[in-house]
């Protein structure tokens, strides 16, 4: 199996279309949409003209579930359609086969002129995904927001959009994202602290405790917890304690523990408050609490 790639470079993104050009007027129709939306080819051979024509999105019923996923047309590209479609049947196929035919174009036929436009310009990772991917990579290196891309495309996590078109995480974009709130479980994280110490490890100060927050978090940016280790929560540290080891928590760090729960707003009703003054009378009538 050949792997597709995205068209990176824009004077061979020409190229290609120019080559499609002088093959029929409508590859170029068809390579230009799939380019300038990121539609999937199965979709765009499916069009109609009334389906595109005077457009500025697209909707399209995508995977077993039905899900409607919105498609913008840019104007530049409204335009080329518009023209194209000119005086043309609305009911008849945009990309179609024969002259004498009412069907479109096949995906075997479009795959295959795809194929050899590409061969001939020097280009041997061109196939049925190579327009997604190229609308993918333009606009992810323009915005930098894979998580419009994993929507888009209906991907279950962004780390599948980044494989799709090729690309790897960047670093100092995860800190920052990490670091300002991810969106997982739908709602977003709350700001943290992030700092790389070592080529794949990283150090995460939280301030909630959402359900597996930090895998959940790295895997929404791209990244897969291979290790975690939690060093401290609040003031509880595990220093000095071995693999399988435990020990009691001493008055001064339970005293400090109740000091920043009281505070708390986490639990509705100011629960955290009167936990830690029922515990605080409790700890001071058996001469253990600090009298305030």
């Amino acid at each position: 199996m050949n792997w597709v790639a995205p068209i990176k470079d824009q004077e061979t993104l020409k190229n290609f279309g120019e080559t499609l050009k002088q093959v029929d007027y409508k590859y170029y129709i068809m390579f230009e949409l799939g380019v300038g939306t990121g539609l999937q080819l199965q979709d765009i051979l499916a069009f109609k003209n009334k389906d595109v024509t005077g457009k500025k999105e697209i909707e399209v019923t995508i995977g077993t579930r039905n899900m409607k996923n919105v498609f913008t047309v840019p104007e530049e590209l409204q335009q080329i359609i518009n023209e194209y479609t000119k005086g043309k049947d609305p009911e008849a196929y945009l990309i179609l086969g024969h002259s004498s035919s009412n069907k479109p174009v096949s995906r075997e036929q479009a795959y295959r002129v795809l194929r050899s436009a590409g061969h001939k310009i020097g280009l041997n990772s061109i196939g049925a995904q190579t327009m997604r991917k190229t609308y993918a990579w333009n606009y992810y290196k323009e915005t930098g927001d894979i998580y419009h891309l994993q929507k888009l495309f209906n991907h279950a996590s962004p780390s599948i959009t980044y494989r799709f078109i090729g690309e790897k995480p960047n670093i100092e974009d995860f800190l920052k994202k990490m670091a300002v709130g991810v969106p997982i479980l739908d709602t977003v994280t709350r700001p943290c602290t992030v700092k790389k110490i070592g080529k794949y490890t990283f150090s995460i100060i939280l301030t909630q405790g959402l359900n597996r927050q930090i895998r959940r978090m790295c895997e929404a940016l791209g990244y897969e917890v291979k290790d975690l280790l939690r060093v401290r929560v609040m003031n509880i540290t595990l220093d000095g304690l071995k693999d399988g080891q435990y020990r009691k928590l001493t008055d001064q760090e339970l005293n400090e523990l109740y000091d920043q729960l009281k505070d708390s707003s986490v639990l509705p009703g100011g629960k955290y408050q009167e936990q830690w003054a029922a515990a605080q009378d409790n700890r001071t009538r058996h001469g253990k609490g600090k009298k305030r």
